[in-house]
């Protein structure tokens, strides 16, 4: 979170002194950046998903498997009924497997509930960095509007080149915003960014 939102501060500094060729490789470096974050981020929240479903898958044959064992204990303790003796052996070692049974379940369940943690703050961190980075769009293509507006009144003195420029870096960015809305809308981040 700390990340994303010294990001928004750096790419905001940024904007505000794109009147020269440095600033203006310092924002594409900037958002750059962020995106690839934002990549690794959607990729380390994969990841744990998929460590997730594989304890939980584990998880649920070890239990399937115990179950199976207590069974065929609980079997084997109706033919040991003749003796008492063979009979509170057998009871200890159901009981035995029993708490190793349960310590092995809490100690899932903890690992579970950890994972879901992880995952449900990488969850709210990835949604806290979509939000401000569309909050950035929105102030990127409101400065750059300004900027337009700015150089339709003729203040660009030497034969227009700054405002070819601002044009050229006006569709470029609108560009990439289009391309980022598109991944968006389809749910995926296998798109290429816009260069």
């Amino acid at each position: 979170m700390k990340i994303c939102s010294v990001l928004l501060l750096v790419v905001f500094g940024s904007l505000m002194m794109s009147s020269n060729a440095f600033a203006q490789k310092d924002l594409q470096n900037a958002l750059a950046k962020a995106q690839f974050m934002l990549r690794q981020v959607n990729a380390e929240k994969l990841q744990i998903q998929q460590e997730h479903d594989a304890i939980k898958k584990e998880f649920e044959e070890y239990k399937k498997k115990m179950e199976r064992d207590l069974a065929v204990s609980k079997k084997n303790s109706e033919k040991l009924k003749g003796s008492l003796g063979s009979w509170k052996e057998s009871h200890q070692k159901i009981k035995q497997d029993l708490q190793e049974t349960t310590l092995t379940l809490l100690n899932e369940k903890e690992a579970h509930a950890k994972t879901g943690d992880e995952l449900a703050k990488m969850t709210k961190d990835h949604q806290f960095c979509h939000n401000n980075n569309y909050e950035l769009a929105d102030v990127n293509n409101e400065l750059l509007e300004m900027y337009r507006k700015k150089n339709k009144k003729g203040l660009d003195p030497v034969l227009g080149l700054g405002r070819v420029r601002l044009e050229n870096l006006i569709q470029e960015y609108s560009h990439r915003i289009e391309d980022h809305d598109l991944r968006v809308l389809l749910g995926t981040s296998d798109l290429p960014a816009a260069e």
